[in-house]
């Protein structure tokens, strides 16, 4: 989940503090793939490309088979790209991921908030994954 990524000893990405907790699913995302510029082409406001921003909606189904169990979950929702330039730039792109993802993130420790970053929330997650992608973050 966004702003709470879990320990990993293998991840030697400098970690945030725990300041935020969200219910916000995170994924990660090679930036040549076609999803940053559907999530783009589907948002409102204004027209980019690349960094930071989105707003475009999304579906995702989760399919369980194992056991018998044969349980499908259903998500839909807006998705937003948070990209390296969430802390160096200021355009419209950035201020609406702020923003909007903003809104779902509840303090935890209101002492530290000065501490956390968006860019190393950003890394910590691509961390997590295989060595040398490189992207984007959808939340």
């Amino acid at each position: 989940m966004w702003a709470e990524l879990p320990e990993n000893q293998h991840n030697k990405a400098p970690e945030n503090p725990r300041v935020y907790e969200s219910e916000l699913p995170t994924f990660t995302t090679d930036v040549r793939m076609e999803k940053i510029g559907q999530i783009f082409g589907s948002s409102a406001g204004e027209e980019q490309t690349r960094g930071s921003g989105g707003g475009g909606p999304v579906e995702a189904v989760f399919w369980v088979k194992d056991d018998g169990i044969m349980t499908q979950w259903r998500i839909k929702g807006t998705a937003f790209v948070v990209a390296p330039d969430i802390d160096r730039a200021a355009h419209g792109g950035v201020q609406t991921v702020k923003s909007e993802i903003g809104k779902r993130m509840r303090v935890v420790d209101e002492s530290r908030k000065g501490e956390w970053s968006w860019e190393r929330e950003m890394i910590g997650h691509f961390g997590n994954v295989s060595p040398g992608i490189r992207g984007m973050i959808l939340v």
